[in-house]
């Protein structure tokens, strides 16, 4: 009985476990989380879309995540990236904003009650591209670069 009794707890011990991303597969889209002196086997992570539309968001290592677990079977784990922490705190903290903060400094907003879009490469000194087509708008830090086959500036159609 002190055996089931072991087991049932292992399983539910596994079902959710809060971990740390220990390594990453880019090419398998599977990383190793470890749970103190535990280390996962390869697992897939949870992605926003993987249909017709399909996102690539990829954990990092050293990145707190979930690891949720069907049967409490750890083999069967997929991760659910991220958990917000100490040293890497949210954003930002109003609801009508989305907000990603790069490392390398770019952050881009949207703010629905602003009605704003804002893209800023400043801290990054990074450059903006935009195409379609045979165009091409580059934006860097010090220039602005338009191509296309006829460009209206200052058109007040």
């Amino acid at each position: 009985m002190s055996a089931l009794i072991a087991e049932v707890s292992r399983q539910l011990e596994n079902l959710v476990r809060v971990g740390r991303v220990e390594s990453v597969n880019y090419g398998t889209a599977r990383a190793q989380v470890r749970f103190g002196d535990l280390v996962t086997a390869p697992l897939p992570w949870i992605t926003q879309r993987a249909h017709a539309d399909v996102t690539w968001r990829a954990p990092e290592e050293g990145e707190q995540v979930l690891v949720l677990s069907p049967s409490g079977e750890l083999t069967q784990g997929v991760i659910l990236p991220a958990l917000y922490q100490n040293a890497y705190p949210q954003p930002d903290n109003v609801a009508s904003r989305h907000r990603v903060r790069y490392a390398d400094g770019a952050l881009m907003e949207h703010d629905r009650a602003a009605h704003r879009l804002l893209i800023d490469l400043t801290a990054s000194g990074g450059t903006l591209e935009i195409k379609t087509g045979s165009s091409h708008v580059v934006i860097a830090p010090h220039s602005v670069t338009i191509r296309g086959d006829v460009i209206h500036l200052n058109d007040d159609r």
